[in-house]
């Protein structure tokens, strides 16, 4: 399976177009096999199949590098640490925070930071509307923590006044965005093309706009 495993990492970050080091790939299939290994104890996810795993919690979560154009980050509802520890891996030059409220998630995500030594990864054990930081994010990324509409009201917060909300989403989003009160600006909606993978996904930019900015002050 190991083997497995590796063929469609390489094959996935081809398709992509990424380009990656030994090292990087080594340490993506690293973080494979913790979370193969921690979950039949902490229950991190409901894909068991390391193959599965590399295609929709690795390649899924790449898929997203390009939106990634600021330098801090924060994985709200992060989980087992997705998408925030492929992004940490691939991009070093980037601050990311993975933030969760979930106690053995984030001594699953303590673990991982160390057995992978990615120096570039803070770890927050906190519920969202808790968590401040001064200066604020360039972007706020997830993949299932919520709707969109509740996404930009528990954490607009987070973000500098340039910074935007990058939601991971699949199939009906388009009723989620339809949802949204008009002081949310939608900036793009980018359809994504997971390799290996024949669902729907696609990211949503989202910001608060300046007037929905002067009714939180």
């Amino acid at each position: 399976m190991a083997d497995t495993s590796e063929s469609l990492l390489q094959r996935g970050v081809n398709q992509l177009q990424l380009e990656t080091t030994i090292a990087q790939r080594d340490a993506l299939l690293s973080y494979v096999a913790l979370l193969h290994q921690w979950n039949k104890a902490y229950n991190l996810t409901a894909i068991k199949d390391p193959g599965d795993m590399v295609v929709r919690h690795i390649l899924d979560s790449l898929s997203l590098l390009s939106s990634v154009t600021g330098k801090t980050v924060i994985d709200v509802g992060t989980g087992a640490g997705l998408p925030g520890i492929p992004l940490a891996v691939m991009r070093p030059d980037k601050t990311v925070v993975l933030l969760d409220s979930n106690g053995k998630k984030t001594r699953f995500l303590h673990h991982v930071v160390t057995h992978l030594e990615l120096s570039n990864v803070h770890i927050v054990h906190s519920r969202v509307r808790d968590h401040v930081e001064h200066g604020g994010y360039d972007h706020v990324v997830t993949r299932a923590f919520s709707s969109s509409a509740k996404m930009v009201d528990e954490c607009s917060h987070l973000l500098k006044s340039s910074g935007t909300i990058l939601a991971m989403k699949s199939a009906g989003y388009e009723a989620e965005l339809a949802e949204l009160d008009n002081d949310v600006e939608v900036t793009s909606t980018t359809m994504l093309d997971v390799p290996f993978l024949d669902e729907p996904r696609v990211v949503v930019s989202m910001k608060p706009t300046a007037q929905r900015e002067d009714l939180k002050q």
